[in-house]
């Protein structure tokens, strides 16, 4: 269905679920045409399912619409449901983000520099090597980096350890969208 001059919504019906080939639809869409881009709702049976599915299929395009990394073609519901999940409440989710981050939520390139070293550190579960060989840094640089993010959040990283990991990956996916509703992100102090 033509939902308008850009927009095509298509819904797959199938008496089974099937596995959605993302690696090869992201292949496809990659080597294919230019500015095109996919947003995929989760599978779900029935009407409601289809709604739900649209549904969750428009938070992943806002989300990739707005993403700082313009460059991705497929975006699946699943893969930024956090975010996508919390674009509805901008004002909120900023007000929510600067609260957990801090003056780490600043919108600089030093400062999304430290969130991203912060960002593999926990998933690294902590470890200043595997961060470092994820970062192609020195350990010695990583441990700076996290010491640095400690100082400008005001509080150690083990502290509220979920918040800190939904906080920066929001505030990246859906730094534009805060921007497009007149929240102004972050700016460093002084």
């Amino acid at each position: 269905m033509l939902a308008d001059e850009r927009t095509l919504w298509a819904w797959v019906n199938s008496p089974t679920p099937h596995e959605l080939g993302l690696s090869l639809l992201r292949h496809g869409v990659s080597s294919g045409a230019a500015g095109l881009r996919i947003a995929v709702g989760p599978q779900a049976p029935g009407l409601a399912g289809f709604r739900g599915s649209l549904r969750d299929a428009l938070r992943a395009r806002a989300v990739a619409e707005t993403a700082e990394d313009h460059n991705v073609a497929v975006v699946a519901f699943d893969d930024v449901a956090v975010a996508a999940l919390l674009t509805s409440q901008s004002e909120d989710l900023q007000r929510w983000i600067a609260r957990v981050l801090g003056n780490l939520a600043a919108d600089d390139p030093g400062t999304r520099e430290l969130r991203e070293t912060v960002r593999v550190f926990l998933e690294s579960a902590g470890s200043y090597n595997r961060a470092a060989t994820q970062l192609h840094l020195h350990k010695n640089t990583v441990y700076y980096r996290v010491r640095k993010a400690e100082q400008l959040r005001g509080r150690p990283l083990r502290e509220d350890r979920l918040a800190l990991e939904v906080a920066p990956h929001a505030a990246s996916l859906l730094r534009h969208r805060l921007e497009e509703h007149g929240v102004a992100p972050a700016t460093s102090p002084g």
